[in-house]
């Protein structure tokens, strides 16, 4: 699995049907943002909830850019877990 710099390759691999690991995912969603762990992890696994989709559903109390940064902390935590050889 190729990690890009940016998470494109790694939401890409947990938004498609081969994707098992929802559980550590989420985990690392809470570690990212425990209040915001949910939009977060939706977020990464489908591509229609965006920030703006969200936010319009139910507030989320961060600006665009930090919530994706939050985003980015999860994708950097799950990656730093799969290399470990964490598997929940």
């Amino acid at each position: 699995m190729c990690w890009d710099g940016d998470g494109e390759e790694i939401k890409k691999y947990c938004r498609s049907k081969e994707f098992d690991k929802h559980d550590l995912l989420m985990q690392c969603a809470v570690a990212a943002y425990p209040e915001l762990s949910e939009q977060i992890y939706l977020s990464i696994i489908d591509k229609n909830q965006t920030y703006d989709r969200q936010n319009k559903n139910k507030y989320i109390p961060l600006s665009r850019g930090d919530f994706y940064g939050y985003q980015r902390k999860c994708l950097w935590i799950f990656m730093d877990m799969l290399r470990m050889g964490v598997n929940l």
